[in-house]
């Protein structure tokens, strides 16, 4: 597992500068001519990725993934409060076209998106827009780009410092405050079935300092629901 930070692509394909994603920065660190990520993070989204030295072993992740038999859990610090405090958000998305336009809600016609959530803690603050934050855990179903970002804003309550689907005027208070200059979306856990020993392991990848600044300032009740 590797604790990813933000402002770096998982893997950068179709003609990119591949020098600077995590894939090639880990190849030349560990010396390892094959490594392969089993699944992937939006560029400025931090936390777990799983990578695998063959690509046996990277396919046999990768399926665990295309086949929901991986619980991945994420953390967001989020403008408003979830109403009700926890559910299952199931809205269509339109399809990733590569950055062209951003992915919308599409109901009726857009690909099956499905993301639980919880809120973890939640509190007042007169000085946000939207008058509160809330720290939730969410629980992608499936595997869409960009669900969680889409889905958190749906439901009114966007991710903090994300400028394509949140509120810039809450964002550019969140870089003033504490320099978050990207999404507070974190990927804390994930949890799955070793497909070579059938051993259950659970990986977490801890707070990055942007996103703890901000929980710390708005909601420091947070500590001891992230502390199960």
């Amino acid at each position: 597992m590797v604790d990813k930070p933000a402002g770096l692509e998982t893997v950068v394909t179709g003609g990119g500068n591949t020098r600077f994603c995590l894939r090639s920065i880990l190849r030349r660190r560990l010396s390892l001519p094959q490594l392969e990520p089993a699944h992937r993070l939006d560029r400025d989204t931090t936390g777990c990725v799983l990578f695998a030295k063959t690509a046996d072993y990277a396919e046999a992740l990768q399926d665990l993934f295309r086949g929901r038999k991986a619980r991945k859990e994420y953390l967001a610090v989020c403008l408003s409060v979830p109403r009700p405090p926890a559910g299952t958000i199931r809205q269509p998305l339109s399809r990733w076209t590569g950055g062209k336009q951003p992915v919308r809600v599409l109901r009726g016609k857009g690909l099956d998106a499905q993301t639980d959530y919880h809120t973890l803690a939640s509190a007042s603050v007169r000085s946000l827009p939207q008058g509160g934050a809330s720290l939730v855990l969410f629980r992608p179903l499936t595997g869409r780009t960009h669900q969680i970002r889409v889905h958190a804003a749906a439901i009114g309550c966007p991710i903090l410092g994300d400028d394509q689907y949140g509120d810039r005027a809450a964002n550019r208070q969140a870089r003033q405050a504490f320099g978050l200059d990207r999404q507070a979306l974190h990927a804390w856990t994930i949890e799955f079935k070793d497909p070579r020993s059938g051993k259950v392991l659970h990986v977490r990848a801890p707070v990055p300092e942007d996103m703890q600044a901000a929980i710390d300032l708005w909601l420091p009740r947070a500590r001891a629901a992230m502390a199960r």
